[in-house]
């Protein structure tokens, strides 16, 4: 079985793309979304309903860090996978108790060096994944399209190819837990993104960030504004009549001009 890693054009709001078998059906889309309270976040679903979301348990600076739990649709911890430190694309894999399921291996192959290869905790194989394709005799033709390639700053293209049933004990040998290892390589693919600068990079959501900050400024600002107005029309200021003192006002609003000196009646 294979599954498709696409992207699709990203923006200074948000990048996108979806998970789709050979024949172009698809089984998943994801969104990143820089507007949200946690825009490390990644979430996935299909139609419109929620299926999971991966969240990085350090996100600085527009790069992944250490751990990234895969919750599920209500919340709730699956799996996590947390980077080896100096390996790239080195990950062991958990499930919620802590044991690993499974572990990848970037360039373990002296003929396919660019391929991500995924073991069980014994070392048994359980999927390979490569960008853009996992690597197959030409006669079998290319399986990414051309304008995948010419989409500017879109995230790295990916492949992954399962293996069928083996002796592993591993849960994500079974189908219905294969979309684990999938999330792991998307999360290779978004870091091949931040660390090309393409795409939305962290300055350009943290300026989101701010421009975010600044609308309820804004709108605030506006509503002082307005009410300023209203007051202004409903209690309009008294103005001093031409000639005359403001100091000499009466209580219902006239100006009360001085008699000159030597006038009758003073």
């Amino acid at each position: 079985a294979r599954v498709q890693l696409r992207t699709r054009p990203s923006s200074v709001f948000q990048r996108e793309g979806v998970w789709e078998s050979p024949d172009g059906a698809t089984l998943i889309s994801w969104v990143q979304q820089f507007f949200r309270l946690s825009p490390e976040k990644v979430y996935y679903s299909r139609n419109s309903d929620s299926l999971f979301e991966a969240e990085p348990t350090e996100w600085f600076e527009g790069e992944w860090r250490d751990t990234v739990v895969l919750r599920d649709c209500v919340g709730v911890p699956a799996y996590y996978f947390r980077a080896r430190p100096g390996e790239s694309y080195g990950f062991d894999i958990f499930d919620r108790s802590g044991h690993v399921v499974a572990r990848s291996r970037f360039n373990s192959s002296a003929y396919f060096p660019k391929q991500l290869l995924f073991t069980d905790a014994e070392g048994d194989p359980l999927a390979v994944a490569e960008s853009p394709t996992v690597m197959r005799p030409s006669s079998m033709g290319r399986t990414w399209r051309q304008e995948d390639d010419d989409l500017v700053g879109a995230v790295t293209i990916w492949e992954v190819m399962f293996y069928g049933v083996t002796h592993s004990s591993s849960p994500l040998v079974q189908a219905q837990h294969r979309w684990v290892i999938a999330a792991v390589v998307q999360t290779c693919a978004l870091i091949d993104t931040a660390g090309s600068g393409a795409g939305t990079s962290g300055a350009v959501s943290a300026c989101a960030w701010l421009l975010a900050s600044l609308v309820p400024l804004a709108f605030a600002a506006a509503l002082v504004e307005a009410c300023r107005r209203n007051h202004a029309l409903v209690y309009p200021a008294a103005k001093a009549e031409e000639g005359g003192n403001p100091f000499f006002r009466s209580v219902y609003g006239s100006v009360l001009v001085p008699r000159p000196r030597g006038a009758a009646g003073s």
